[in-house]
């Protein structure tokens, strides 16, 4: 069994970023998004994603999904 899950890391606002890192708690984030097994042992993540997408959005454009 693999658990998906994403994470929000809050940042300080990028220089030039406008609203795209601005999340939906209303503070600058980028996403941490993980693949675990059962023992919680990471199997893949991503960094990096905007913090204004959704969990679904960045996993659907990972590699996460398309592995």
């Amino acid at each position: 069994m693999h658990i998906v899950d994403g994470k929000h890391i809050r940042m300080c606002k990028p220089d030039g970023s406008g609203s795209t890192f601005l999340n939906y708690k209303s503070f600058f984030s980028m996403v941490l998004m993980a693949v675990v097994d059962a023992d919680y042992c990471f199997i893949n993540t991503d960094v990096g994603a905007y913090g204004a997408s959704s969990d679904f959005n960045i996993f659907k454009q990972s590699n996460l999904c398309k592995n």
